[in-house]
């Protein structure tokens, strides 16, 4: 158990910097760039819908559930079906928050590719979902989607909250960024987080550093492992970067690390069920095809080019993970702790009492 908390402890130190940063530069977009504004030009079930739905999504901090209210939304507002499923693919599968610790516990290189294949991604499931339609070969949705019930199904009390317009001025502007970042935000992910926190610290203290190379076959396999593994389960993009880091550091492949890091954020089973009834069953087996099928491609081409540079991509990772802790990442991971555990009474509070039925 002491080995457990402490190694918790550390992943906790060693993210906090990266964190803080990545909540701050999301409250900032989201100022700066608020949803309301994208929907106009996402009309269409053309490429250039795709596309810009794709790109769009990228930078903007909304996990799974928060992102499915925006997409009915972007439905509701005229956006064609594969807009509407290149945005639920690129948004969750990456953020500013999760690129940030990304970059501090893994490495440059996945940091710089994680973006650009959800992006294709993206691109790829919007541009199969349009074929569908245009071919006629899409369902009809089976009925109305209530993404809000299913955001209050994940915890999320605030996942619906899309921030009102912030005042022209400097003052509000700012003061809205700081309540997205370290409130909505936070509390978005904040069980999240812990959770992916202590799955990473579990991992670390329970997995032998050889098991991925002695246990678990390499190639496409072990790809498709993280494939079935990753996708029923809720995890946002930033949750997964510790648990992908630490199993890259207990020997898995970057390439099936990239395939959990994509599939996990952009599938569970309560977003399945809502994209079924929002966009069709035909288009989510489409949905799902493209997101497991570029990530496999993805993993398979990122294996190649690890293998090809010579990188040690798991020693480069355990460094990471067992820097040491200078007194301003210290001081940073209080703040985080301080933060999430306000985030956690927060939640604690919004949650209705039990009804009679339910009180032993």
């Amino acid at each position: 158990m002491g080995a457990f908390f402490a190694e918790l402890v550390h992943l906790t130190l060693e993210t906090a910097p990266w964190l803080l940063i990545g909540f701050l530069a999301a409250g900032v977009i989201k100022v700066a760039l608020p949803v309301g504004r994208i929907y106009a030009h996402l009309g269409g079930d053309d490429l250039p819908s795709v596309f810009r739905a794709s790109l769009y999504g990228i930078p903007l901090p909304l996990c799974s559930c928060s992102v499915l209210p925006t997409a009915q939304a972007l439905k509701d507002g005229g956006a064609g079906k594969g807009a509407t499923a290149a945005f639920l693919v690129s948004t969750p599968e990456t953020g500013v928050d999760s690129i940030s610790v990304t970059w501090a516990l893994i490495d440059p290189i996945m940091t710089v590719v994680r973006p650009v294949v959800a992006f294709v991604t993206a691109l790829v499931t919007g541009s199969a979902v349009n074929l569908l339609v245009r071919r006629g070969w899409d369902s009809a949705a089976t009925a109305d989607a209530d993404p809000g019930d299913t955001a209050e199904d994940c915890g999320d009390a605030l996942c619906a909250d899309e921030c009102a317009e912030p005042d022209a001025a400097p003052v509000s502007r700012t003061r809205a960024a700081l309540h997205y970042a370290f409130v909505t935000l936070l509390d978005d992910l904040t069980p999240w987080l812990a959770a992916g926190l202590a799955v990473s610290a579990l991992i670390s203290v329970l997995t032998p550093d050889s098991f991925f190379v002695d246990a678990v076959p390499g190639g496409l396999l072990s790809m498709l492992l993280m494939a079935v593994v990753a996708a029923p389960l809720y995890i946002c993009a930033t949750a997964s970067t510790p648990i992908a880091a630490t199993l890259i550091a207990k020997g898995l492949e970057p390439g099936a690390a990239l395939v959990f890091l994509l599939v996990g954020p952009a599938t569970n089973v309560a977003t399945l069920l809502i994209v079924g009834r929002m966009l069709g069953r035909r288009t989510l087996a489409v949905y799902l095809a493209g997101i497991a099928g570029t990530a496999l491609v993805a993993g398979a081409l990122v294996n190649w080019w690890y293998a090809a540079s010579g990188i040690d991509i798991a020693t480069r990772v355990d460094e990471a993970l067992h820097d040491g802790e200078g007194p301003l990442v210290t001081a940073a991971g209080l703040v985080l702790v301080g933060l999430m555990a306000a985030s956690g009474l927060r939640l604690a509070r919004r949650r209705p009492p039990p009804t009679p039925s339910e009180q032993p």
